[in-house]
């Protein structure tokens, strides 16, 4: 067992990219190749898992997690060095948000608020079947707005909740988009 003076602890603040570079965090600035091989092994893993990018990270299976940082662990031996797993988290977030953010450049922002509520409230019963038609009114998306969708007529006074998700988003994350303008599949 590693004694927990060998192991590299978390930054202490931020988040990988708002705070702290994650290459350099890891110890890596001088070895981009194991840095990106780990990287392209953590977004496999993610993939193979089946967690759903569109799901924050807080929402996400936590049984799920661990089995995604300690198969990461087995296959990259340097991932042992940090403390519970911490760098394979970071990466894992990177990926989730970027895949997000991904998502709603297409335009499936309304899926995204959606579907926050439906995954990873409970480990056991993890499914990747969506049904985005069944969270309405549930409540579940208050905490992670910080405001109530339900309440107020700040989206645009279309009444729906569709369009005050999609425009309290891109809000949260800084985008502005254009008024009226509603999140289509193509």
């Amino acid at each position: 067992m590693k004694q927990e003076s060998n192991l590299i602890p978390r930054p202490p603040r931020g988040v990988a990219g708002d705070g702290y570079n994650l290459q350099v965090a890891m110890e890596l600035q001088d070895d981009t190749e194991l840095y990106k091989a780990i990287r392209c092994c953590v977004c496999t893993l993610v993939a193979n898992a089946g967690l759903d990018p569109l799901v924050f990270w807080n929402r996400q299976p936590s049984v799920v997690i661990s089995q995604i940082i300690r198969m990461a662990q087995s296959q990259h031996t340097y991932l042992k060095r940090f403390h519970n797993g911490w760098a394979v988290q970071e990466f894992i977030k990177s990926h989730l948000k970027n895949r997000r953010a991904y998502a709603r450049k297409c335009g499936y922002t309304t899926e995204i608020r959606n579907t926050l509520g439906s995954i990873g409230d409970n480990d056991k019963d993890y499914e990747m079947d969506i049904d985005l038609d069944d969270h309405e009114g549930d409540g579940e998306n208050e905490d992670e707005e910080g405001e109530d969708q339900d309440s107020g007529d700040e989206g645009g006074g279309k009444g729906d909740g569709e369009n005050e998700d999609e425009e309290g988003e891109d809000q949260e994350d800084g985008d502005e988009e254009e008024e009226g303008n509603t999140s289509e599949t193509y």
